[in-house]
């Protein structure tokens, strides 16, 4: 049921390629400032090669869309 709500909450708020966190009949949205926290969560090398593969996403040209991907790997 947690779940659900949380579910129903998130299209309400239109809230799209997000990771919500849900436990005791209580949610909270966890992506939010990884960008600026992505080498305390995966190091240095590994945060330098995930900002760079962001980079290089966004540098591309989508097919037949607008494609934008954030730095928690999210399309806008």
């Amino acid at each position: 049921m947690d779940v659900a709500k949380a579910i129903v909450m998130a299209a309400s708020n239109d809230t799209n390629g997000k990771c919500l966190f849900v436990a005791g009949g209580k949610f909270i949205e966890i992506e939010e400032g990884i960008d600026s926290n992505v080498h305390e969560w995966l190091g240095q090398k590994v945060g330098d090669e995930w900002k760079r593969g962001i980079s290089l996403l966004n540098s591309m040209e989508p097919l037949d869309m607008e494609v934008k991907v954030d730095a928690q790997g999210s399309s806008a």
